[in-house]
């Protein structure tokens, strides 16, 4: 059986106009209950008429306050299920997240891996270019960045970055250190 759905709010008005009936009968009655006492019938008989309503919008009251009970209670169930939801939503959405992060560390680990190649070929490069150097008697006669421990600049580029006191990509890129470097060097169709 569909029933009409009430509001609390309907349900307190519909309270609030049977206490404001109960109200103005107690009146009524309080005006009859002497004259009844002394054996007006009139005034006895309407005692009764009021008493009787009192019973009945008194019972009315409480049929309204299950109502407004059971309302609440629905309400609470359906913002539960409305809360849970939603924490439940995002869940998924960490549970998603998550797997998207062990994706990007397992590249991560790739790159770690790749950077260790890269620093190793970096540092025995930058040995046998020495060694030819000191092989020729030609060893540069100025200091300048990136002739040594070039890979070590490839580090503090990521820790630059990684720590955020490379904010604005501004580091200079570790490739043209090493041109810069080592440019007198460099064969026209290495450049």
């Amino acid at each position: 059986m569909d029933t009409p759905l009430m509001t609390v709010d309907q349900i307190e008005e519909q309270i609030g106009a049977a206490r404001e009936r109960l109200a103005v009968l107690d009146q009524q009655a309080q005006s009859f209950a002497l004259p009844a006492v002394a054996g007006d019938q009139d005034a006895a008989a309407s005692l009764a008429r009021i008493n009787a309503d009192v019973r009945q919008i008194t019972a009315d009251v409480s049929v309204l306050a299950r109502a407004k009970l059971t309302i609440e209670q629905q309400q609470m169930k359906a913002s539960e299920a409305e809360v849970t939801a939603y924490h439940l939503r995002h869940f998924e959405i960490a549970q998603d997240h998550a797997a998207a992060i062990v994706k990007l560390a397992s590249r991560a680990d790739d790159l770690v891996a790749q950077f260790k190649a890269v620093f190793a070929e970096m540092s025995a490069t930058e040995r046998k270019i020495w060694k030819a150097l000191r092989e020729a008697s030609a060893p540069p006669s100025d200091a300048v960045v990136g002739r040594k421990n070039l890979g070590q600049f490839a580090i503090a580029s990521l820790t630059a970055f990684t720590t955020g006191i490379d904010r604005y990509g501004q580091t200079r890129a570790v490739a043209d250190v090493a041109a810069k470097a080592w440019a007198d060097l460099l064969k026209s169709d290495d450049i």
